[in-house]
């Protein structure tokens, strides 16, 4: 039977067999004996799971409807205070409370565990119970006190955590918009009742006081009570005599016996202390004093008495010698003892540092003082100065007005020089006491030294030794310089002549060489020695200038034209350095020679001038210039073929000038430029040479000082430059410089 059940419960109702067929579907069952067979329930091993049962918070789909505890989760909150209360945006869902969290929410500052809903309330400015007021229904009972009087009105209460602006902590007032009206308040007189006491200007009346004498204040004995004042009353009761208006508190006390401003002491402040004189001297003692309105008998109104029983004592009196302060000014005997000085050399003048004052005189002690050594009765002020180097008389000068001058003696001859002194007692060594020597590098020179015949003063009288005449030239006869020493202004030095054809002229040639010549004459420029050249075209020449070759002295060389000698000591013609002498300068010449030696060919050209004049002049104020355009320069006349022997003395022939056979322009002079412009030629002594037609064309020049230019297109050197194709002595063109050994005599 009960097999029969169970496979009828098995078996749902369209499996049954039917007439004539058999059911193949699979056979299903329900487990768990929910009334659910597997195929339906979702869970077929637990009878607390099928379609339609109650779903419970398991984590399980009990209700086999996909979804698992939808509609039993429960919420909790955030509860990170631990206060029991969750924070509402801080939720969850679950089955169980998890930890921090809790079931009850609302909580409005989650982070204050003292604060949640029905916490109690205090007095923190926080809203503690959540209920959306802060301090609500805490704090102590405050009262509105809009007249800030510092009490309230009793039916206006408010709770308050702390004092308030605007609220008292006391009630009472009885009107609260008037803040001289509170309880306690004084009373005023101005039918109000201040103090709350429901009665109007109780005890709040004045008292004033009669004021008789109308100064203002008022007799404390004759007073009324009052809101207001009656005439002839005031508030004050400060009057002491309320019958005399000239005694009251604000006024002056004077002198009088009387109290006059009311502080209760007589006369205060304006009695005059007096000082007594017991020596009516007329001035007081300090320590016997007495106030008084006027100056009593024997008494004074200063105290200046140092001794009031001495009446020769006083400020007044005058100060005498005794040991006492006969003045009163603190000191005794000032300025009336008399200084002593300690004097230990007793030469009568005592040391200045060793002062003592004293009303008598001292032992040992002087009255003058300023002794600079104390120690020497032959030192001391008054006494003569003497030259030992000691200050005798102490005037801080050592020896003066008594030193004697000494001079130096560089010579050793006994007699020294005026310009080097020293002043002393002796002699130094290497000084003499006299000053007369003339010379004192010269040990022959001195006074009294033996006559000489060369020039000089030995004896240092003032006149050049055997000088008969005074032109300062000592006799030839003993060996001097002046041939007539009888006569001063006939040629009187013994020179050979005033140049080199004056010598030649008075036959005083010996031939080529060096002689003293003079050119300006006796008490001029002095002698000076020259090389004469006796021989060459007529002789009687003197060497001005030597040329190296090559030579510095080209056309624009400073030489030409300063005074300047330069080697003047080498004075040999043919010598290889350039120089210039003092004939350069000095003489007035009349000619001049112009001599070359090149490459085996030498030869002179000679040109007269057409006046006396120093080289010096001639090369200064003769203008460079060209006579084509009459512009200065100084020419020579002569014939062309002679002024190509500038050429031929140096070996110079037409294949190295510019344009061979012509002779087109041909000069000979002293500062010629052919055409002042940059493409010309220019010389300082001898021959410009233009061998074309036109003279501002390609030039030559032969001669001292010599230069030529050919660059006419750029004109690129100034013409105070010297130009590429320059030479001291020489000839120059396109074809190159040829350098000469060259020499310029004067005559």
């Amino acid at each position: 039977m009960l097999m029969g059940i169970l496979l009828f419960g098995a078996c749902r109702s369209e499996d049954v067999y039917k007439e004539g067929t058999v059911d193949t579907a699979q056979t299903v069952v329900d487990s768990d004996g929910d009334g659910y067979f597997s195929d339906e329930d979702c869970d077929d091993n637990s009878s607390t799971i099928y379609p339609n049962a109650e779903e419970l918070c398991d984590g399980v789909d009990n209700d086999c409807d996909g979804n698992i505890d939808e509609g039993v989760l429960s919420i909790f909150y955030l509860d990170a205070d631990s206060d029991g209360f969750g924070d509402d945006a801080e939720t969850i869902e679950s089955c169980d409370v998890r930890e921090g969290y809790v079931a009850i929410g609302n909580d409005c500052d989650d982070s204050n565990a003292d604060v949640f809903p029905s916490a109690p309330e205090r007095c923190d400015a926080l809203d503690n119970d959540c209920n959306d007021l802060i301090d609500d229904n805490v704090g102590s009972m405050y009262y509105l006190d809009q007249d800030m009087d510092g009490f309230g009105v009793d039916s206006e209460t408010f709770l308050l955590c702390s004092d308030t602006e605007g609220f008292a902590s006391t009630a009472g007032d009885c009107n609260d918009f008037n803040e001289l009206v509170y309880p306690g308040a004084p009373e005023l007189c101005d039918e109000i009742d201040n103090d709350c006491n429901e009665v109007v200007d109780d005890g709040g009346v004045y008292t004033f006081y009669a004021d008789a004498d109308e100064d203002g204040y008022g007799d404390p004995g004759n007073f009324v009570e009052s809101c207001s004042i009656p005439e002839g009353y005031v508030f004050n009761s400060e009057d002491c005599d309320d019958a005399a208006s000239n005694i009251s508190p604000s006024a002056e006390e004077v002198c009088n016996g009387t109290d006059d401003n009311c502080d209760t002491v007589i006369d205060d402040g304006v009695q005059i202390l007096y000082y007594a004189d017991t020596d009516a001297d007329g001035f007081g003692d300090v320590n016997n004093t007495t106030y008084n309105c006027s100056e009593p008998v024997g008494y004074t109104s200063n105290d200046l008495d140092c001794d009031d029983a001495n009446v020769a004592i006083n400020p007044a009196a005058v100060e005498v010698c005794n040991e006492l302060d006969e003045n009163c000014n603190g000191v005794v005997d000032e300025d009336v003892e008399t200084a002593y000085y300690f004097d230990a050399d007793a030469d009568g003048w005592g040391d200045s540092l060793t002062m003592t004052l004293s009303c008598t005189a001292l032992s040992q002690h002087v009255l003058q003082n300023g002794d600079c050594d104390d120690t020497d009765s032959d030192i001391y002020p008054s006494n003569q100065e003497i030259c030992d180097s000691i200050d005798n008389n102490c005037n801080t000068l050592v020896d003066e007005g008594v030193e004697s001058p000494f001079y130096f003696d560089d010579d050793g001859d006994g007699y020294g020089d005026t310009n080097t002194s020293v002043m002393g007692c002796s002699a130094p060594t290497d000084y003499a006491t006299n000053d007369l020597d003339c010379d004192d590098g010269n040990l022959d020179i001195y006074p009294g030294a033996a006559l000489g015949c060369d020039g000089v003063d030995y004896d240092c009288d003032g006149i050049i030794d055997n000088d008969t005449d005074g032109d300062g030239y000592s006799d030839a006869a003993c060996g001097g310089l002046d041939c007539d020493d009888a006569d001063a202004t006939a040629y009187n030095v013994c020179i050979d002549g005033t140049s080199c054809i004056d010598i030649l002229t008075q036959g005083g040639s010996t031939g080529d060489g060096m002689y003293e010549i003079d050119p300006d004459g006796v008490g001029g420029e002095d002698a000076y020695f020259v090389y004469c050249d006796m021989t060459t075209n007529g002789g009687g020449w003197a060497l001005a200038m030597r040329f190296d070759n090559p030579s510095q002295f080209t056309f624009n060389s400073p030489y030409w034209t300063n005074e300047t000698t330069l080697n003047e000591t080498d004075t040999d013609p043919n010598g290889t350095t350039d120089a210039k002498y003092e004939a350069f300068s000095t003489i007035q010449a009349t000619a001049i020679q112009g001599c070359m030696t090149r490459a085996g060919n030498s030869g002179c050209k000679v040109y007269a001038l057409t006046q006396p004049q120093t080289l010096y002049s001639l090369f200064t104020n003769t203008p460079i210039g060209s006579d084509s355009n009459n512009s200065g320069g100084l020419f020579f006349s002569e014939a062309a073929s002679d002024s190509m022997d500038w050429l031929t003395i140096i070996g110079i022939g037409q294949s190295v000038l510019t344009t061979p056979n012509s002779n087109s322009y041909v000069r000979v002079g002293i500062n010629i430029d052919d055409d002042l412009s940059c493409c010309d030629a220019r010389i300082r002594f001898g021959l410009a040479l233009n061998n074309q037609t036109d003279v501002y064309t390609l030039n030559d020049t032969a001669g001292f000082g010599a230069s030529s230019y050919y660059d006419c297109n750029s004109c690129s050197d100034p013409l105070t430059s010297d130009h590429p194709w320059s030479v001291g002595a020489g000839f120059t063109s396109d074809k190159g410089n040829y350098d000469a050994y060259g020499t310029i005599w004067v005559r």
